[in-house]
């Protein structure tokens, strides 16, 4: 018991401090002159938390009652192949870009694989107290956390963001954490103002933590039953959507545009639903048979129609991420700059070609790709680590041809392609089945009803629905760039999980 509690207050540390840690380490670095290595306090206590998962799950699989099974332990299983495959790895590249390498693209993964096993099997067997002590938690943890990267938002936007940013060390010499940190990033399309970032070190990464609260708040608005707290839920809603309007991240407005097209969608499905529930209980109980194969022919097109709009709200910003983004848009004029942002737009796409030419270069590359931390931030300059890429070795010279340098080179601008450019083909398959273990939640709510002959779960459909649908966030961002190299996102990602899941438990009556 003591255990569980020490393990339930590190995770609500985790949830509060996660989203300012940033600026807190660059003032700490810059303004006390402390060590940088502060910054790996997440890490520790990740990795603390991540014993204890292993800890509990060892010893579930040990008492006489209970079996491994393929079911429960898959995604760990398909983590250890991945571990294995980077191992491997270490004939190949450096030991300290590998260790950079495994932090950025790895570590997360296997945290978040642990608490998926974790909740499947150990969490299954707590008692209704402790349920509902680590589900507390983690709720007011995540709010604490929100409530202060939105004060530091809110504050920057009041005194100026330059200003602000410049008071917590942004901009000057650092003990070896951030040599020259930007205040922000500029709007590039011809407007000298500086994109939201709040607390983070880039608008973008600010607009994928928030993505992840948008689901959250839209949860607890929807299963507030208080009327002060569905309006406390409303203002965080209304505070994520103008943090992402003002951080300029155009995926994260494209996956605000998704949500509500889906939501909006179900909504009305869901009202035709009730009707049709309705008209069906003032008719007689008994058809013929020709009126109910009737009803089955409508249901099915009914069916086919909503599964239509729901494919088409899921793949247009895939088809976004994937195609267009990466098309030349430099010359085009339709499109209003605050949109097409034509120098971002370029060079995100200069970033991808020369990537996929790297990749498509020989068979090799991409079947087994050039080893861990060979791209992405653990390659940047920034770490030191540039010229012990492989990729730039020996494929330099598709800097030169899409007129980018070598920094930029390692940087696909696409997070998955980079997990391919690393391990390969099968690595990044296996990756990518644990990645989608959210987002896969969306296949089952299609409708909310699959079964038109019995009352459908709507509170379960709607609450993993928000959930579900602001991972799809992060799976549209990473189409574009590298979000979860910024640990926050990373390890929120796993927290945010675990109280979706612990939400989905049936309320228990206490004694």
């Amino acid at each position: 018991m003591c255990m569980k509690k020490i393990a339930n207050y590190l995770i609500f540390v985790l949830c509060a401090f996660l989203p300012i840690q940033n600026s807190l380490i660059l003032f700490i670095t810059n303004r006390l002159k402390l060590s940088s290595a502060l910054s790996l306090w997440k890490e520790v206590l990740v990795l603390i938390i991540s014993s204890f998962f292993i800890f509990e799950i060892t010893k579930y699989f040990r008492s006489n009652e209970n079996k491994l099974s393929f079911k429960d332990m898959w995604p760990l299983l398909i983590f250890a192949g991945l571990a294995f495959i980077a191992i491997l790895d270490l004939v190949r590249i450096t030991l300290p870009l590998w260790i950079l390498g495994f932090r950025f693209e790895l570590a997360w993964l296997g945290f978040f694989s642990l608490a998926v096993v974790w909740l499947k099997t150990v969490f299954t067997k707590y008692s209704f107290e402790e349920k509902k002590h680590l589900k507390s938690i983690l709720k007011w943890g995540i709010i604490a956390g929100f409530c202060l990267s939105s004060v530091f938002s809110l504050s920057s936007l009041a005194i100026g963001q330059e200003k602000f940013l410049e008071f917590f060390g942004y901009g000057g010499e650092t003990a070896n954490y951030i040599v020259k940190a930007p205040v922000g990033h500029v709007i590039d399309f011809g407007d000298n103002n500086l994109r939201l970032s709040g607390p983070f070190s880039t608008p973008n990464h600010y607009a994928g933590y928030l993505l992840l609260m948008l689901g959250f708040f839209l949860n607890l608005m929807y299963k507030s039953r208080n009327y002060l707290n569905k309006l406390g839920s409303i203002s965080c809603i209304v505070l994520c959507v103008l943090f992402i309007f003002l951080s300029y991240a155009r995926f994260a407005w494209l996956a605000v545009v998704c949500i509500v097209a889906w939501l909006g969608w179900l909504k009305i499905k869901q009202l035709i639903q009730i009707q049709i529930d309705k008209s069906k209980s003032k008719q007689n109980l008994v058809m013929d048979e020709f009126a109910h194969s009737n009803k089955k022919i409508k249901s099915r097109i009914l069916a086919a129609f909503n599964y239509l709009v729901l494919g088409l709200i899921l793949i247009t910003p895939v088809f976004i991420g994937l195609v267009v983004i990466n098309t030349d848009l430099s010359k085009q004029t339709y499109l209003p700059n605050s949109i097409l942002k034509p120098s971002s737009t370029d060079l995100h796409r200069r970033h991808f070609l020369a990537s996929t030419d790297v990749l498509f270069l020989n068979p090799t590359n991409y079947l087994v790709g050039f080893g861990l931390g060979s791209s992405g931030p653990a390659a940047k300059i920034e770490y030191g680590y540039l010229n012990e890429s492989p990729i730039v070795k020996y494929h330099y010279k598709y800097a030169s041809k899409w007129f980018i340098d070598n920094a930029d080179l390692v940087i696909p601008e696409n997070w998955f392609l980079q997990v391919w450019l690393n391990g390969g083909i099968l690595y990044l398959i296996g990756y990518l089945s644990i990645f989608l273990i959210p987002i896969w939640k969306l296949k089952n709510k299609l409708s909310l009803q699959q079964n038109l002959d019995s009352k459908p779960d709507y509170d379960s459909a709607w609450s993993d629905t928000f959930f579900a649908l602001s991972y799809f966030g992060i799976f549209i961002g990473s189409l574009f760039l590298h979000i979860l190299e910024n640990q926050t996102v990373a390890i929120m990602w796993t927290l945010v999980f675990i109280y979706w899941q612990i939400s989905q438990f049936k309320e228990e009556q206490s004694a």
